[in-house]
């Protein structure tokens, strides 16, 4: 009867021991590539603005994996607090079971208004200050070790502001509990269409390094900037809110800290691509119902000389607080002549000038991914040459006495775009009171025309003009 009772023991240890090592492996695995977020509905969130109807959220499907994933994964990664905190490559981190003490954030409890309603607003309304326990973690008598993020200063502040708790108490005090993935975020060039389109980039990206979706994504904004003319394309996420709409007490399963934006992608000129980019083109396009058939129809197009040029026009008008008098600088003084001139050199082009902030977003989207050759001077409306389709092209025009500008030659290189850089070398031809340059018709005619060559004869070229004279590089 001993051995009996004895070997009944044995075989229970054994199993133990085998789920012990299975278990094991399998936290080790999720957190080398990412958790998968349990597919867990938030009845108690009501603060979504762009709630996706098209299709159930999971995160159960992680649609892409990028190299640069490996990289973050491996690099500077530190867990403590029984992987209640796991930071990322210096740059960003994950806080599961993280509760929210919005009590312990000073500052504004705006954000959202209209630019009417914040005019008086001054610039450090628009920012919280969190004090310590904002931030609360399950780590029990542990203290949480100060992980080193990397030129990152709102990270540094909300490492400051995170404490300590037992996971009982934890669980017990918050009002609401959120279990969808959800990144947090601070804006900062909020109404620039350039750090706008990159905010949004990173927090894609975050999704897919936790084998999430956007639309089964939160964002949590901390920041209390009023409305944006581009806001709607953080429509992209499930549900995106501030801190003003949440109750004093939340507890997020799994809370990431979006990637700095010093370390992701877009500002990294030794980068041969750019993680997702022809993803996260086609998750914005999808979401506003935008279908490119460039690629299918530009043989047509450039056989019968049909190619689409969309001039972006810099207008004087008011994106910010800040600058109630609209005055913007890099104006083109003589629109209609080279919208004239243009049409009638490419009779059978397709050819249109807007301004595009006067338009809503899914318009903007529509026009600039049809247009084969988008041509506009240096400015941040430029960055959304990232949703044209590959292969088309970019004119990008200077003032005189003006630096070129690297930002948007490398994302029409990491966009597949042709891109031609011109400079004024005239100075009467600037009017330096008003911020207009004028444009020598013959310079649009002839960057149209080696455009048209570099898109239909899938030429591998970048020109510029410089003193005078075309450079390319074959």
């Amino acid at each position: 009867m001993g051995k009996i009772l004895k070997g009944r023991i044995r075989y229970c240890l054994l199993i133990l021991a085998v789920n012990y090592f299975i278990m094991t492996a399998i936290l080790i695995r999720h957190l080398q590539l990412g958790f998968n977020i349990p597919n867990t509905p938030d009845p108690d969130v009501h603060v979504n603005v762009t709630r996706p109807t098209h299709r159930t959220p999971s995160c159960k499907h992680m649609g892409f994996w990028h190299p640069v994933f490996r990289k973050w994964s491996s690099s500077s990664k530190m867990m403590t607090c029984f992987g209640n905190f796991v930071g990322y490559f210096n740059a960003f981190s994950l806080l599961k079971n993280v509760t929210v003490e919005k009590t312990l954030a000073t500052g504004s409890d705006r954000g959202g208004e209209s630019l009417s309603k914040a005019v008086k607003q001054k610039p450090w309304d628009e920012f919280h200050h969190f004090e310590k326990g904002f931030f609360r973690i399950p780590c029990g008598k542990n203290r949480l070790p100060n992980y080193n993020f990397k030129k990152s200063q709102v990270h540094i502040d909300w490492l400051k502001a995170t404490g300590v708790i037992d996971d009982a108490r934890n669980r017990h005090v918050v009002q609401r509990n959120i279990s969808r993935l959800t990144v947090a975020m601070t804006r900062f060039e909020y109404a620039n269409p350039y750090w706008l389109i990159m905010d949004v980039y990173n927090v894609f990206l975050m999704t897919h390094f936790f084998n999430c979706s956007p639309d089964a994504t939160n964002v949590l904004l901390l920041d209390a900037h009023p409305e944006g003319h581009m806001d709607s394309l953080w429509k992209i996420f499930s549900s995106v809110f501030t801190l003003r709409l949440l109750p004093k007490q939340v507890r997020f399963q799994q809370l990431v800290w979006s990637i700095n934006r010093v370390a992701g992608p877009m500002l990294e000129k030794t980068k041969s691509s750019l993680p997702l980019q022809a993803e996260f083109r086609k998750t914005v396009l999808d979401k506003y119902d935008i279908t490119s058939d460039l690629g299918r129809h530009r043989k047509h197009k450039c056989t019968y000389a049909e190619l689409s040029v969309l001039f972006i026009w810099r207008r004087d008008y008011v994106a910010h607080i800040r600058n109630p008098s609209g005055k913007v600088r890099r104006k083109i003084k003589n629109e209609e002549e080279l919208l004239d001139i243009t049409k009638k050199t490419f009779p059978g082009y397709s050819i249109k000038g807007v301004q595009l902030d006067t338009l809503n977003l899914a318009k903007q989207l529509e026009l600039v991914a049809s247009a084969d050759i988008l041509i506009g001077m240096h400015g941040a409306g430029l960055a959304q040459i990232i949703f044209q389709y590959p292969g088309s092209g970019v004119i990008e025009l200077y003032p005189h006495n003006t630096g070129f500008n690297w930002h948007f030659y490398y994302l029409s290189q990491w966009s597949q775009l042709y891109h031609i850089k011109w400079r004024n070398r005239d100075k009467k031809l600037e009017d330096k009171v008003n911020f207009y340059t004028t444009i020598p018709p013959h310079v649009i005619i002839s960057a149209v025309k080696s455009m048209t060559d570099m898109i239909c004869s899938n030429k591998t070229m970048v020109l510029f003009k410089s003193e005078g004279r075309w450079y390319g590089e074959s």
